[in-house]
């Protein structure tokens, strides 16, 4: 039996791999300015607020792995896009390099987490004998999230 790759799991998971990807690099490029310019941070400041995010995402790789396969790849990957978006709304309020910076920390966990459990999950949907094709489509999320 020849399984399709487009079915309605991969479409979804790739669109949200797109979309996380925008998010991220959109901000990666936009709050350093905001931060410089509304807040007057300073370039140790700035970069404080973007190694937080960096340090949260490498901390929390090593236990998605654990959590993936206790708790249900779907639960974990659904739980940590959401945490990821819903910390977009903070961005309102965070007034301060403090706040923005433990903002920026708690989003770092939800991309670690998100980038690990989706590229998991799309090994799991994916047809065996559609692999290669599959992984290079959702990849190729990722580089056009960067590119938009």
């Amino acid at each position: 039996m020849h399984k399709t790759l487009w079915n309605r799991d991969f479409i979804l998971l790739t669109m949200s791999n797109f979309l996380l990807c925008i998010t991220y690099y959109s901000l990666i490029s936009t709050l350093p300015v905001y931060l410089a310019d509304s807040l007057h941070a300073d370039k140790s400041a700035i970069g404080l607020v973007l190694a937080a995010y960096t340090i949260a995402s490498v901390t929390v790789r090593p236990v998605s792995g654990f959590a993936l396969d206790k708790f249900g790849r779907k639960m974990i990957l659904v739980s940590a896009l959401t945490l990821y978006s819903a910390l977009f709304i903070g961005y309102m309020f965070a007034l301060s390099i403090a706040l923005i910076t433990v903002l920026r920390f708690m989003q770092g966990l939800g991309w670690g987490i998100s980038t690990i459990s989706g590229s998991t999950v799309a090994v799991d949907i994916i047809p065996n004998e559609k692999r290669g094709e599959g992984i290079g489509f959702y990849t190729l999320s990722t580089t056009l999230g960067m590119s938009v």
